[in-house]
């Protein structure tokens, strides 16, 4: 049998601000690369392309696509102005997101968000984001931890009728690199899991082609061997596989 092919989404990144965008470097961490690996996919890096042509002509060569983490999204996409703590913008990045993912539903094509993926998914369905979460009076686990990537930090239970469920059982130790967060949920999404302070670490479409998002980096855990995140990669892997 094939391997299915993933998409992975790469921003733009250069250590010299002042440098033109064409003497930039697409990049993608390689936790994500080993992930789909050693699930059994065959990773294809996407870049930021002009236009939504080009990229819908990349999703159509793809069996599934996952969102990676980044820069925040720009805050005008959920209907809201810049508020203290939003941190940079890549508008690139933002159309490379919202037009993949929008192309891959709409192909029936399963979409896989982490981090800023998560977040990504659900401003792209009418969701809306806390800007800051360290602003949330209610919020209090530390969400940014001060531990190597690929340890957990802190506790999410998941619910039963997720499809994180048979993979994760009732909780689960996740690692945690986030100062943004899902606010509004968007609609036909259900919350999959969640920390012990609210904040939403998973999100999952209802009905329809599988749609999840996770706000953690399982990629980080999977790469160093965790094997309850490898079996998450091995569910987008095989779902990507129809």
């Amino acid at each position: 049998m094939d391997r299915p092919v993933i998409g992975i989404l790469s921003s733009l990144k250069s250590g010299d601000p002042d440098l033109s965008r064409a003497n930039k470097a697409v990049s993608v961490p390689y936790a994500y690369v080993l992930s789909v690996l050693d699930a059994g996919g065959l990773p294809l890096v996407l870049p930021p392309a002009d236009g939504d042509a080009a990229v819908a002509g990349m999703v159509g060569k793809i069996d599934g696509l996952l969102v990676t983490g980044g820069n925040d999204l720009v805050p005008q996409l959920y209907g809201e102005e810049p508020g203290w703590g939003q941190g940079s913008f890549s508008p690139e990045r933002d159309h490379l997101d919202l037009v993949s993912i929008r192309e891959a539903y709409a192909r029936g094509k399963p979409v896989f968000g982490i981090c800023r993926g998560i977040q990504s998914v659900n401003v792209c369905f009418g969701g809306t984001l806390y800007q800051d979460i360290r602003r949330v009076e209610t919020c209090t686990v530390n969400h940014w931890q001060n531990a190597e990537s690929s340890r957990p930090s802190h506790t999410v239970g998941v619910g039963r009728d997720s499809v994180l469920y048979p993979v994760l059982g009732e909780s689960a130790l996740t690692n945690s690199f986030h100062h943004q967060a899902v606010k509004r949920v968007a609609d036909g999404f259900r919350v999959g899991a969640a920390a012990k302070d609210g904040i939403v670490e998973a999100i999952e479409k209802e009905n329809g082609p599988f749609v999840l998002g996770v706000q953690w980096h399982p990629e980080q855990m999977a790469a160093a061997g965790d094997p309850a995140m490898r079996r998450l990669f091995a569910l987008f892997v095989e779902a990507c596989g129809g």
